[in-house]
């Protein structure tokens, strides 16, 4: 009995290496993307908030100003 055919079917391909090596660069490349989107919304989120605070102390010191 040959054995040779089923211990074919069982090794991986060139084709299946290169497959893996793509997929292991996708999901790297998704990852990068979506840290990079977290980075981003934290630094906008960090802006908005400074923004409202500056906003805020500009209100209050008006506000101080108007009732000396």
């Amino acid at each position: 009995m040959s054995y040779g055919g089923g211990s074919a079917a069982m090794s991986s391909t060139p084709d299946d290496s290169i497959r893996k090596k793509n997929d292991n660069k996708e999901e790297s490349i998704l990852a990068q993307i979506t840290r990079a989107g977290k980075d981003a919304a934290k630094k906008n989120l960090l802006q908005l908030t400074r923004a409202k605070l500056i906003a805020e102390l500009s209100r209050v010191q008006r506000q101080r100003a108007h009732s000396v």
